[in-house]
């Protein structure tokens, strides 16, 4: 695990604020050959390669977050979610508010529905409180990532494992065969919203947008995805059916470079969803990160998969 794994897993990132991780991914990319947006909605777009066909790879870089809804006037703070939040993951975990400040996640409830939580940062008074955080602002849980074995394991990793695959894919491709535009995307987290803003820039030929998709290798389980066995090609989900001349070009690729590929279905929904329905229809399809304990506080997934996803994509572009 290197730093830049690191410092994107810690950056702040909550769903429409994504300003730090968008500074982290900014300056990794800064002496790149190529053109570089950031639109409206905080969309970064980054143009390479020249070519007859146009595509678009896609992730999502934010993280579901807290707004400040009222504060008590013990000082206790309650909050509403950005993004679809387990309120029971999150409990007693320390929180960070985008100007610095830290807090703890509390409640009275063991199994607290979001309005039962509240964030303690040790004062006593509104008083106090809103000398530091007003309503409005937005809180994230604080992040930590480490190794275990050949995986590594962190807060909100498993779209910022696809984060970390397609900044390395910028830095390190030089040949294109295609026109290349490469999208992280804001407010990924509240409906793709940001996908869509930037597909109706770009109007792409395709769009593959980069995702992650629950394994199913742990005690229990049924195996259907397995971490380290490849990068998964969703062939459906909940609100997409790849579309099949894609799917042809991203078996061929995994094929040609002897890369590992899973197949499956998911009961889930992605920027795909959205993304394919823009401009007259998009041919679009969606390759996943397999990840163990997704939507947990602390997500799994095997490096070897992320790098795979790397090399897939540099063969298709």
């Amino acid at each position: 695990m290197d730093n830049l794994l690191q410092r994107l897993v810690e950056s702040f990132k909550v769903s429409g604020h994504e300003e730090g991780i968008r500074a982290i991914i900014k300056e990794e990319l800064k002496s790149i050959n190529g053109e570089v947006k950031e639109d409206k909605l905080g969309n970064l777009i980054f143009k390479m390669g020249d070519g007859k066909e146009k595509l678009m790879i896609s992730t999502s870089m934010d993280e579901v977050g807290l707004m400040v809804t009222y504060i008590e006037d013990n000082g206790f703070i309650r909050v509403a979610n950005i993004g679809d939040i387990n309120s029971s993951s999150i409990l007693n975990k320390k929180v960070i508010f985008k100007n610095g400040t830290i807090g703890r996640i509390g409640s009275s409830k063991e199994k607290p529905e979001v309005e039962d939580v509240f964030i303690d940062l040790g004062l006593k008074s509104k008083e106090e409180v809103i000398k530091v955080v007003k309503e409005g602002d937005v809180a994230k849980v604080q992040g930590e990532v480490f190794n275990l074995g050949e995986n590594v394991v962190g807060t909100g990793l498993s779209n910022i494992a696809c984060v970390y695959s397609l900044i390395n894919l910028i830095k390190h491709t030089n040949k294109f065969n295609k026109e290349c535009y490469f999208v992280f995307s804001s407010q990924g987290k509240l409906g793709g919203r940001g996908g869509r803003a930037a597909v109706c820039q770009v109007n792409p030929d395709y769009a593959i947008v980069l995702s992650t998709e629950e394994s199913s290798d742990y005690v229990g389980g049924e195996e259907k995805l397995v971490l380290g066995n490849g990068p998964a090609l969703v062939v459906k989900d909940k609100n997409l059916i790849i579309s099949h001349e894609l799917q042809e070009v991203i078996e061929n690729a995994a094929e040609e470079s002897n890369i590992k590929i899973q197949h499956m279905v998911s009961k889930n929904g992605t920027e795909g969803g959205p993304i394919h329905k823009e401009l007259g229809g998009i041919r679009t399809g969606v390759i996943s990160i397999p990840t163990r304990y997704q939507n947990s506080m602390l997500e799994m997934i095997s490096e070897k998969d992320a790098k795979n996803l790397q090399d897939l994509l540099e063969k298709i572009i």
